[in-house]
């Protein structure tokens, strides 16, 4: 277990407020369950960006029914509805509000070792920014959300690209090809738009940290 943390989460809607601290006090949920992704890294770690999911991460297999039966019992309690889509290892839930406005919390069962011990907030756990950084190369390489980009950006002034890259092979058993990263990040020239921050950065400071960076990686691959 890592160390307990009194900070509360900031910059958190109303709505993730209240459900985020409603899932937390849940025995089975605090038992085999931990908080990440760009919320979990907004909200604990970087206060760096707005974001409007939550995530919840299992290393064992995703009980579907135990957690569809969690959200009906919040629904009466927070007076939402919520739809849901099951997959394989996840279950997305867009929960709807008296007031219309919507949020998207998901489960998923994620097999991978976890680097480092996470924080504790109430009793629950909170991922580490290191297994954080590490999703983020999977997230960059497997889909084009300028969000992961922000977040990895802002990771790389704590871990740096090689510190990351050990990381993504450490947890994944998977090699950190450099050349091939580099291509990935090659798709920064074609976002628009950042997402709402809180931390200042220009759409043109992205391009070119990223666009330096692949030429650090390409320069490594070759070498």
């Amino acid at each position: 277990m890592g160390q307990n943390t009194d900070q509360n989460p900031r910059y958190l809607t109303a709505e993730q407020d209240a459900v985020f601290h409603s899932l937390i006090q849940d025995p089975y949920l605090r038992d085999k369950y931990y908080f990440t992704g760009g919320t979990a890294l907004s909200a604990f770690h970087l206060y760096h960006r707005y974001s409007e999911d939550l995530d919840f991460f299992t290393t064992k297999p995703l009980e579907k029914e135990r957690i569809l039966q969690l959200l009906q019992s919040l629904s009466k309690s927070l007076s939402f509805t919520f739809d849901t889509q099951s997959h394989d290892v996840t279950l997305i839930n867009i929960l709807t509000f008296k007031d219309d406005k919507t949020l998207k919390v998901d489960f998923a069962s994620y097999p991978y070792p976890i680097l480092q011990p996470p924080s504790i907030y109430k009793g629950f756990q909170i991922d580490s920014t290191r297994d954080i950084t590490a999703n983020k190369l999977t997230c960059i390489n497997q889909r084009s959300e300028v969000k992961d980009f922000v977040d990895l950006y802002f990771l790389l002034k704590e871990w740096n690209i090689w510190d990351a890259s050990y990381g993504y092979e450490t947890k994944f058993s998977r090699r950190f090809e450099p050349f091939l990263f580099s291509s990935d990040l090659s798709i920064i020239e074609d976002f628009k738009t950042l997402p709402r921050m809180i931390k200042p950065i220009t759409l043109d400071e992205l391009k070119v940290f990223y666009l330096n960076l692949a030429k650090e990686l390409v320069k490594d691959s070759v070498e």
